[in-house]
């Protein structure tokens, strides 16, 4: 009996082992960059939804994927935030910006870290209101994140979430397209 539980954990322990180096070797052969592009467009002008997406410390009140926003010291010139989420604080900063047209974030972290990027949010007039796009040039350095990142999760899920919940806060339902 004995013999059998031991050979059964050693099976286990290799089958996880396995599973771990798969993980592993599977997220140092896929890409550290990724770039997502999210597009819906909202029947509001774009001098109506700017203000919305420059309004960080209101974003909790329409995006339930934050809990909370503070403003954090200015660095450099450089606006900063800390978004709260259910998955830990982020840090942003303002990179660059041209008022009802173009908005530029980066998360606030050194290139070394488990993941970083940047969100580009652009607003360009349509006949039916405003094209809202997100860009998101992203890296994953940790190899375990890189592999689910690039085999579980799709890299547009945060952008589709949040450009739903900025339509909804127009009183409008919109569809996500994606691009590259």
């Amino acid at each position: 009996m004995s013999g059998r539980r031991t050979r059964n954990t050693l099976l286990i322990g290799l089958i996880a082992t396995g599973l771990i180096l798969v993980v592993v070797i599977g997220g140092a052969l896929m890409p550290r960059n990724h770039r997502a592009v999210t597009t819906v467009v909202i029947a509001q002008p774009a001098d109506s939804i700017w203000p919305v997406l420059r309004d960080f410390e209101r974003l909790p009140v329409w995006w339930e994927d934050v809990d909370s926003v503070e403003r954090a010291p200015a660095e450099d010139g450089v606006e900063r935030w800390v978004e709260h989420t259910s998955t830990g604080p982020i840090a942003l900063a303002v990179v660059d910006e041209r008022p009802n047209a173009r908005l530029v974030t980066r998360i606030d972290v050194d290139e070394s870290a488990a993941f970083g990027g940047s969100w580009t949010y652009t607003l360009e007039p349509t006949d039916s209101g405003t094209r809202v796009t997100i860009v998101e040039d992203g890296y994953v350095n940790n190899l375990i994140f890189r592999f689910f990142m690039n085999t579980v999760f799709d890299p547009h899920d945060t952008a589709v979430s949040y450009l739903k919940s900025l339509g909804l806060r127009f009183g409008e339902t919109v569809t996500p397209e994606f691009g590259t």
